[in-house]
């Protein structure tokens, strides 16, 4: 009986499922299984479960992100060409960071030639145009779990709960555009009366970032964050998000009141704060953009006295410096601030970040060029107290830098003001090459990448930092001769064992069957080559030809997959087969 009634189960099984398909059955896949006699309990079960078909929903194209804008100009100093592949940390960071970070290094794609044949000359193709998608308006919610911007406003400035007051704050940015008008009150009214610091930093930072088209509005925000920075407790995480958010206003916030707000922030308990301070003087410090809008419309003018857009020059409102600077000149007022106080400061990182501050503001420029070297004494000399080995007495310099990085960068500093240094500090800098600490030959390896042709009295120096076995070491090196140019031809042995493979990393034990070297290095070697030989120019984009190896490599590697896809495939056929 067991075995009839085992066979009458499977018989009845196969006709319902025939039902199923053959049939005009309008009824559900899930309810017409549930007609037809379950299994015996004690039969395993071969076949899968019957998953119906789901229809593939194409993923939604990625939008492009806009390129941000640089709010920082490059520079006075050389640029070296940059050398495709490598990273190059020459743009200073914003905030102080050791400048022997790692570099990333980065493998040049190889473009892939058709293949011509040499007896027929192939006509050269019309360059296409490529036309930009007109990228679609973002659509910003009206409404967020049913409230709209007023409202969240409205939560963030009166309700009892500071959690929730705060995370109102966090929905507002939410709206986009919109939100920024009726933001600007309630912002201020946080900003200055709120009982919870958390609060009033979350409502500073949107303040900062609000972005403001009155001039008027812009500096009552600045007048606003300047309260905040005075009255805040010294070393609390409320005074340092204040200067924070007065440093992304940049130079529109330079006030003789601003400076002296943050001057006093120099000598803070915390050396985060201090160093916050450094960074916000340094931007702060930089020479004001034109305004494009007044720019256009004095062109535009027919009347000639109109056209001309000229500022009033600047002073740095100091009786001993007299002196009348260009409006485009960098801020004398923070820059004095950052080399009397930020340069002495106990805390190393910030005096680092006062160096790269001074070199993001450059040079100051007066309106006659003539007092240049007056104007520049005001610099220059606190930079040679902690730049010299010997004081003017001939003694040993007490007050003399201690930290090497900060040295190196030092070194760049006097440079700017006085290029009559320039071979004397070349040297100098050179000699931190073979320092025993990596971040230091990083950072003098940066430098001279910096000064660019200037620097081939360090030819051999840099030629020997090729020997060491970090990659990061041995990648800014090449940076550095390739900004030297044709002046690089030292180098040439060198770069050329490099090619041919000479630091390749070594295989390690545990690597799998398909490990290949890393021939970033060979790559970059290659490049630098061309900018010392004259085969290619600062600018110049580069075409690196595949060798045929590589080619060889691709179609086995192809082979192999494609080996692989096809036993695949026989399998899922066979169990397919197995299973009917």
């Amino acid at each position: 009986m067991r075995t009839r009634s085992y066979w009458f189960t499977i018989l009845m099984w196969n006709v319902g499922l025939l039902a199923l398909g053959c049939g005009k059955n309008d009824k559900p896949v899930a309810l017409a299984l549930e007609d037809a006699p379950p299994p015996m309990a004690q039969l395993p079960e071969k076949d899968p479960p019957i998953v119906p078909e789901t229809p593939v929903v194409p993923e939604p194209e990625p939008k492009p992100v806009p390129t941000p804008t640089p709010l920082l100009k490059p520079l006075v100093i050389e640029r070296p060409p940059i050398i495709p592949g490598v990273a190059m940390n020459l743009e200073l960071a914003p905030f102080p960071r050791i400048a022997g970070a790692p570099v990333p290094i980065v493998p040049v794609v190889a473009q892939v030639p058709p293949v011509v044949d040499p007896k027929e000359k192939p006509e050269p193709k019309p360059l296409e145009k490529v036309v930009p998608k007109p990228l679609k308006p973002i659509e910003y919610p009206k409404k967020i779990d049913d409230k709209d911007v007023q409202a969240w406003l409205k939560d963030a400035v009166s309700n009892t709960d500071a959690q929730v007051r705060q995370a109102s704050l966090g929905v507002v940015p939410q709206f986009g555009p919109d939100a920024r008008k009726p933001s600007i009150e309630p912002l201020f009214k946080i900003v200055l009366t709120d009982p919870d610091p958390g609060v009033r930093m979350a409502a500073l930072s949107l303040l900062s970032i609000l972005g403001y088209e009155d001039k008027k509005e812009e500096q009552r925000a600045i007048s606003a964050i300047r309260a905040v920075m005075t009255n805040a407790p010294a070393g609390s995480l409320l005074k340092a998000y204040a200067i924070k958010a007065i440093a992304v206003f940049g130079p529109a916030a330079a006030s003789q009141n601003t400076v002296n707000t943050l001057t006093t922030a120099l000598i803070d308990p915390s050396w985060e704060t201090r160093l916050i301070a450094t960074t916000a003087l340094g931007a702060i410090a930089m020479p004001m953009p034109e305004d494009p809008k007044a720019a256009k419309a004095a062109k535009d003018a027919k009347d000639p006295e109109k056209k001309e857009t000229k500022r009033p020059p600047m002073s740095s409102g100091s009786p001993v410096d007299p002196i009348q600077y260009d409006p485009k000149s960098p801020n004398p007022i923070a820059l004095k601030a950052i080399i009397d106080t930020a340069l002495k400061d106990p805390c190393a990182s910030v005096r680092l970040e006062a160096t790269q501050a001074l070199l993001k503001a450059g040079p100051p420029v007066p309106v006659n060029p003539l007092e240049y070297a007056k104007c520049v004494e005001l610099y220059v000399k606190p930079i040679a107290k902690l730049v010299d080995e010997k004081d003017d007495k001939g003694r040993v310099n007490t007050l003399r830098e201690k930290n090497p990085n900060v040295q190196v960068w030092l070194l760049l500093v006097q440079v700017m003001y006085n290029s009559d240094l320039m071979k004397e500090n070349v040297v100098k800098i050179s000699g931190y090459i073979k320092h025993t600490e990596k971040n230091v030959r990083l950072n003098a390896l940066n430098a001279l990448s910096m000064i660019g042709v200037q620097a081939a009295p360090a030819i051999n120096e840099i030629v020997d930092a090729l020997q060491y076995d970090e990659p990061t070491i041995v990648v800014t090196a090449m940076q550095c001769i390739a900004a030297l140019g044709k002046d690089g031809g030292a180098a040439l042995p060198e770069l050329q064992k490099i090619k041919a493979g000479s630091k390749d990393p070594k295989k390690p034990k545990d690597a799998d069957k398909d490990w290949k070297p890393d021939e970033s290095l060979r790559h970059i070697a290659e490049e630098t080559i061309d900018y010392v030989t004259g085969k290619r120019k600062p600018g110049e984009p580069p075409v690196v030809e595949p060798k045929k190896d590589d080619k060889k490599d691709d179609k086995k590697d192809d082979k192999k997959d494609d080996k692989k896809d096809d036993k695949k495939d026989d399998k899922k056929d066979d169990k397919k087969d197995d299973k009917k």
